[in-house]
């Protein structure tokens, strides 16, 4: 912003009357790469000096906020929760989510342009956040971006490049294996699963991933539209992908993001999983084997 757009901002803000004594006096009193961006509160009785300290002493941040966001929290989760707490509504934050403001974020700019609901869904780290009741969209949701960039270490960067996945693809692997898995030690094996049916699948008349997590995203299933069909389902019987969906359906955490990137050892011969009333899992090699462990589970 020049000292003219600045003035031009104060007089219409009724905090200056004359905008070209203001802009003179800028010029010669201060340099504008002193002043703070952001919203400022300023009175409209103080002289040109005290204007000028407040611009330059940065913006009113007001008050200080922590909030939980757990793993596996979705865009339209992450949006409620910034309204409920009296930031910005869930349709702008969400609005933002599927933009590309923050395409300067390396990760986020290598992000495939294609049909996927949110943009940033997946890229969003779940964790536990300070935030100023002022703060911007963008430094909102950067805060996200740059844990997620700085969670990647060296040891999983290396990992995605051997894996033969690109990092979107370990992204939206990672937030399946959130969406589905009992526990860590359970994401592992969930991992080798889905990694054998994307690879092997065909060769075991498997030809999609059949996951249920998949079938509503962005919704839950409890607040999808009656006869809602996502277009992330991946059951291949009912029309949907043979491979991976369009995008993740959840914001991961470090757990289900390193499992995505190393599955299991165990799981190397397995094609098929379940879990029983109490998240108990049930894994098995064979479609025969499956159908005995739908049927201990419960769910035959």
């Amino acid at each position: 912003m020049t000292s003219e757009e600045l003035a031009d901002l104060l007089y219409k803000s009724h905090v200056i009357e004359k905008p070209e004594f203001f802009s003179l006096y800028c010029k010669i009193r201060t340099n504008m790469d002193y002043f703070s961006s952001g919203s400022f509160e300023i009175a409209t009785n103080l002289d040109y000096e005290d204007i000028i300290n407040q611009l330059q002493a940065g913006p009113d941040m007001g008050e200080e906020i922590q909030i939980l966001f757990p793993e596996g929290i979705t865009v339209l989760d992450l949006a409620q929760i910034f309204e409920d707490n009296g930031f910005y509504t869930a349709e702008e934050i969400e609005e933002y989510c599927d933009s590309r403001v923050f395409d300067w974020y390396d990760e986020v700019g290598e992000i495939p342009v294609n049909d996927r609901i949110y943009r940033l869904e997946g890229y969003l780290f779940p964790d536990t956040y300070q935030f100023f009741e002022n703060d911007t969209i963008e430094a909102l949701l950067e805060r996200f971006l740059y844990n997620f960039q700085t969670r990647l270490s060296d040891e999983m960067r290396e990992g995605i490049r051997e894996s033969g996945y690109t990092l979107d693809e370990i992204v939206i692997l990672a937030s399946i294996i959130q969406a589905e898995a009992a526990d860590e030690e359970d994401m592992g094996m969930i991992s080798a699963i889905l990694r054998n049916r994307l690879e092997h699948g065909e060769e075991h008349d498997i030809f999609s991933l059949d996951c249920d997590s998949t079938s509503y995203y962005p919704y839950r299933s409890s607040t999808a539209p009656d006869g809602y069909v996502s277009p992330y389902l991946t059951y291949a019987s009912e029309g949907g992908v043979t491979g991976l969906p369009a995008g993740p359906i959840c914001n991961p955490g470090l757990a289900a993001l390193n499992a995505a990137i190393f599955p299991s050892e165990e799981g190397a011969d397995y094609y098929y999983f379940c879990h029983d009333a109490y998240g108990t899992p049930y894994y098995a090699k064979t479609a025969e084997e499956h159908a005995e462990n739908l049927a201990v589970a419960g769910l035959a």
